[in-house]
């Protein structure tokens, strides 16, 4: 697989890494979100949300994909995938999805 470059890598794909993934993406950054599961985080074991601004009440699961949808819409990418490693070197950050090697 190609080394791919990003100006900003998200790990976890929780409340918190999809509004960074919104805000990067907005923002023009290369980004890119790297969530091993369904991106949503504990918002997938909430069956009723109903103190998010904007929404008297939302399901938890349908919070995740409209968060999901509004990172993917300003350009960031998802990627499903576990990182398993980050190694800090004098040209940035590397993140590892395997250890095969």
């Amino acid at each position: 697989m190609p080394i791919r470059n990003f100006d900003i890598a998200i790990i976890g794909g929780g409340p918190a890494g999809l509004t960074a993934a919104l805000y990067a993406g907005r923002n023009r950054e290369r980004a890119v979100l790297l969530e091993g599961k369904a991106p949503g985080g504990q918002l997938l074991n909430t069956e009723l949300i109903e103190d998010y601004p904007g929404y008297l009440s939302i399901l938890g699961g349908e919070l995740a994909t409209v968060m999901e949808e509004q990172a993917a819409h300003f350009g960031t990418e998802l990627v499903r995938t576990e990182v398993k490693a980050i190694k800090v070197q004098s040209d940035g950050l590397k993140a590892r999805r395997d250890l095969r090697r």
